[in-house]
């Protein structure tokens, strides 16, 4: 997306957008990959990975993103 194109703030800031934003970066994690290169060790992955899955399935935390 251009830098100067006029709309290109409110699109940003966009529900819609962050959560692409979101489920982008979701996609990297769970592929190992880190922002904006390179890739997690395999025992670091794994102990992230699980301490996410804790808390993304945490009532509190699906009531809070809904």
């Amino acid at each position: 997306m251009p830098a100067n194109m006029p709309k290109r703030e409110f699109i940003e800031k966009s529900s819609a957008y962050l959560g692409y934003k979101l489920l982008w970066a979701a996609r990297m994690f769970l592929l190992g990959k880190k922002f904006p290169k390179g890739t997690f060790e395999m025992i670091v992955w794994n102990a992230v990975t699980h301490d996410v899955i804790e808390l993304i399935t945490q009532t509190e935390f699906i009531r809070t993103m809904t």
